[in-house]
């Protein structure tokens, strides 16, 4: 998206004159974060607007040409630098901060968490893909008591999907001598429903394993917000 500095509108006041309670530092400070807009939550991480656009009403630009919260999230930092008033070192702060917001919402222990149910798959795994832009695929290893030994992102696609190394998830597998497996992608274009394709490469996992005595408990689907489960399908009586 090209981004023009004259569709910022001018600001007739910088952020310093506006009363202190209506200034987003002071009044995080006085009463609290939650009472913060989402513009205002933006204009403290990105500190300065322009010379002619203060902070606020950059923030509120940014966010209306993202279209809301969740589209801000998906841009990269090489994105975010185009709009006029941040560059690279502000664009690289939001995008660290909107990881960290991921990987707090994936945070747990890797070794104690159990992937025992769909929801708890899907609890985990939406944050981590729902914003990408691209397909990837997921093998997390398990161990007896379906506790996660590693999880790894073995390839990256693009819209239309990506090529699977079945032989790797096969070694990975063996390498941390996992007693199951779950996989899980994405499907950007929103549509959770699992494909043809999706079928039949689950089936040929779920048989290479097999050889090795391990077993395939779950392909998960990825669509925004929401998953489906090729368990919890049907489609994994194999």
């Amino acid at each position: 998206m090209h981004y023009s500095v004259d569709d910022i509108p001018i600001s007739l006041q910088t952020v310093k004159e506006l009363p202190s309670e209506e200034q987003p530092r002071e009044k995080l400070m006085q009463f609290g974060a939650e009472y913060l807009t989402d513009a205002e939550l933006l204009a403290i991480l990105i500190r300065t607007g322009s010379k002619s656009r203060n902070v606020l009403d950059t923030s509120r630009f940014i966010l209306q040409k993202s279209n809301n919260l969740e589209g801000l999230f998906k841009k990269s930092w090489k994105e975010l630098s185009t709009i006029p008033g941040i560059g690279s070192v502000k664009a690289v702060t939001l995008e660290a901060a909107f990881e960290l917001s991921r990987r707090i919402q994936r945070s747990g222990s890797k070794i104690k968490q159990q992937m025992n149910s769909p929801e708890a798959i899907g609890e985990r795994y939406i944050s981590k893909l729902r914003d990408l832009t691209y397909e990837a695929f997921i093998v997390v290893t398990l161990d007896s008591q379906l506790r996660i030994i590693s999880e790894k992102q073995l390839t990256a696609g693009n819209l239309s999907g990506t090529t699977i190394d079945i032989q790797r998830i096969v070694k990975e597998a063996l390498f941390d001598s996992a007693r199951s497996v779950v996989v899980i992608h994405n499907h950007p274009g929103g549509n959770q429903n699992p494909s043809q394709a999706d079928k039949v490469i689950t089936k040929r996992i779920h048989q290479a394993l097999k050889l090795f005595e391990i077993d395939l408990i779950d392909h998960l689907i990825i669509a925004g917000n929401s998953y489906v489960s090729l368990s919890s399908l049907g489609l994994m009586d194999f």
